[in-house]
């Protein structure tokens, strides 16, 4: 998820350059009974647009960063679910390895137990 916000700032532009040009409008010039107030009117309105858009700016900003901010944590949750399968999958492992060394030991201890019983069957039978 892109966010354009290239023209945000030659927007500003282009109000400021408007208000320049605002003297040459019929109607916009200061000349004339009346015209002061109009004029205000339209700076004041332009100062509140121009507010109003370094606002606009600072969210899609915001904004982008969140963005950027968000795309990372996906390519990092991605990266920890490959880990876990890997992890998974090496317990998997481990746990059939666990298994068979269990069995290994059982196995041994029966035949440990097994040869003492005989050696001590043999010594019973000996005289002393």
């Amino acid at each position: 998820m892109r966010i354009a916000t290239a023209g945000l700032g030659s927007l500003a532009s282009q109000v400021r350059f408007r208000e320049s040009m605002a003297d040459g409008v019929p109607g916009i010039s200061q000349e004339g009974a009346g015209q002061g107030a109009s004029s205000e009117r339209v700076n004041a309105a332009s100062q509140r647009l121009e507010l109003a858009l370094r606002a606009l700016e600072a969210l899609t900003s915001k904004y982008g960063h969140a963005v950027k901010s968000a795309e990372q944590l996906e390519i990092q949750i991605q990266q920890l679910e490959t880990d876990r399968a890997r992890m998974a999958e090496t317990i998997d492992q481990l746990s059939d390895e666990n298994r068979t060394l269990r069995d290994a030991n059982a196995n041994a201890m029966k035949r440990v137990d097994q040869a003492i019983a005989a050696v001590e069957q043999v010594l019973s039978r000996q005289p002393r």
